[in-house]
């Protein structure tokens, strides 16, 4: 079975590192990580929609 795939945006800030935490503790789903910071699987400027366009295309999560 394939298992759905989560992308958090903003994952290294309060909410998104508790977000990231619950998800990969209590569902079956695989979380794949963003922030500006680099302290995640991906970093990008979601300002731009060329980067934004990429993320997506590369992931291609279930959920954001």
């Amino acid at each position: 079975m394939v298992s759905k795939k989560v992308l958090v945006l903003g994952a290294s800030g309060m909410l998104g590192s508790i977000l990231v935490s619950y998800l990969r503790l209590n569902a079956d789903m695989k979380v794949i990580t963003h922030s500006q910071s680099g302290k995640a699987d991906h970093t990008s400027n979601l300002t731009l929609y060329q980067d934004v366009n990429k993320l997506m295309q590369l992931v291609m999560p279930d959920f954001v």
